[in-house]
């Protein structure tokens, strides 16, 4: 079983074992029978396919966010991160995929952005193993590790995967403050996964009244302190949906988001009945039996309107659909928490 642990607790080891995967990751060509300028990495299929999502025609016509702004933002991160994590550990991760647990402030600011880990957290990324150019070449004076793969050049993102932020990975230095377990409380008090209604309570960091989400979804992606105002504190490539995953820190602040839905089912919101179901009017993809796109198997009906025609993604089609109800429970998925 795969153990996901906090990014900040790793020991040298498992840190440097999960970037290794991270790198082989990015320069393993997924395609490489295929034309060159159609060639590519199996990380940055990762980024095409949350690109992909966030504009999806389903059968009936319609145009829909599979992976946002909807019950399905839970499971279709959860089946995504999945994937992702069998990958690290198929290139010799020996950990499963770390989370970032927004409320450890000290370890965030001291461990996380620095050359050996995740790189600078102001503006472009020149030097460390996200940099534009590899390790100990041009100006990226950061050590070349011996398993660093003689065909990866640096960290590159995909001209047609960076929309208008550029080739190199950017983030945008904000000293807002994180969340802190009093935000992470609320958020878990929910009793409901799903209300768009909302109420107006005092915000526990700077006192003034504040509108917050009713339902637990809707808090987690949309409340104060929670997912979107983490990728807004990245910024840069991370700040826009366009454009997140080409950032290492997506996959570990999803996890945290995954970590805390798991949280809050073992406390007694275990199961089926705790999500949409059939009748609850939501858009396709976002009840508990609806295929979600990529992950729709032979089923016909289903593209993208925002996956660019250079950025070829895994073929499903022979695979069963995965549908929210086969990810309620993460402890038969392989991986659990620590």
């Amino acid at each position: 079983m795969a153990i996901r642990k906090s990014a900040t607790a790793l020991s040298n080891d498992e840190r440097d074992y999960f970037l290794q995967a991270v790198i082989k990751m990015k320069a393993e060509i997924a395609n490489p029978s295929d034309p060159p300028n159609l060639r590519i990495s199996i990380f940055d299929q990762f980024e095409a396919i949350h690109l992909g999502c966030l504009d999806v025609k389903v059968p009936d016509g319609s145009n829909v966010n599979m992976g946002h702004q909807g019950p399905a933002f839970l499971p279709w991160h959860r089946e995504f991160l999945l994937r992702f994590e069998n990958e690290l550990i198929r290139h010799g991760s020996q950990i499963g995929l770390p989370y970032w647990d927004w409320t450890d402030h000290t370890g965030t600011n001291n461990k996380l952005f620095v050359d050996d880990y995740l790189g600078s957290r102001d503006g472009e990324i020149v030097t460390g193993y996200f940099a534009y150019d590899a390790p100990g070449t041009a100006n990226n004076s950061f050590p070349k590790p011996t398993w660093w793969p003689s065909n990866l050049d640096g960290w590159r993102i995909r001209q047609s995967l960076s929309h208008t932020i550029g080739t190199t990975l950017r983030r945008r230095l904000n000293t807002r403050s994180l969340a802190i377990q009093e935000d992470v409380r609320r958020t878990l008090s929910r009793p409901v996964i799903e209300d768009s209604s909302r109420a107006i309570e005092n915000d526990p960091i700077t006192g003034a009244l504040v509108n917050q989400p009713k339902g637990f979804r809707n808090r987690l992606e949309a409340g104060t302190r929670m997912h979107n105002f983490g990728h807004g504190w990245i910024g840069g490539h991370m700040g826009h949906p366009y454009t997140s995953p080409n950032d290492l820190i997506f996959f570990m602040h999803h996890c945290n988001i995954d970590r805390l839905w798991a949280e809050w089912q073992s406390n007694g919101h275990d199961g089926t009945t705790f999500y949409p179901g059939p009748n609850s009017g939501e858009d396709e993809g976002h009840k508990l039996n609806d295929a979600m796109w990529p992950w729709v198997g032979n089923k016909i009906g289903y593209s993208s309107n925002l996956l660019p025609s250079d950025t070829p993604i895994p073929d499903y089609t022979n695979e069963n659909e995965r549908t929210p109800a086969e990810v309620m429970d993460h402890t038969i998925l392989g991986y659990s928490y620590q």
